[in-house]
């Protein structure tokens, strides 16, 4: 599957053993822009732990187009018409008022003092 929005394919490794730090690092360095963007690709992700509660989590899977609650859906078989569950926990948060933006600064984690009166944000970390 190829990368979403703003997403950059690139190979450091493909398990813990023989992950490149120093080579992410020196790549993040040389790419990385001062910038955030709304939305993004979804993983990895950074939330609170009390907001994924208080949304109940992600859901166990894609659901049905049909489904009309988001909070206690059904959950879409093959084949059916359906929302992908990434977008469906996107959904969620924004309703308690949290939002799903990216940061390209680097690859470490940014925390941002109250963005716009938010409670907390959401990050995808490049």
């Amino acid at each position: 599957m190829r990368s979403g929005t703003y997403g950059i394919e690139r190979n450091f490794g493909n398990n813990h053993g023989d992950y490149n730090e120093r080579d992410f690092l020196n790549y993040v360095n040389e790419i990385g822009e001062n910038k955030i963007e709304k939305g993004g690709l979804y993983m990895p992700l950074l939330v609170k732990k009390q907001h994924l509660e208080l949304i109940g989590y992600y859901p166990e899977g894609n659901i049905r187009m049909d489904s009309q609650d988001i909070f206690k859906p059904i959950i879409a078989k093959r084949g059916e018409q359906l929302i992908p569950g990434d977008q469906v926990l996107m959904e969620k948060l924004r309703r308690i008022n949290v939002h799903h933006i990216m940061n390209n600064i680097s690859s470490k984690p940014f925390y941002p003092n109250n963005p716009g009166g938010h409670e907390t944000v959401i990050l995808d970390i490049l």
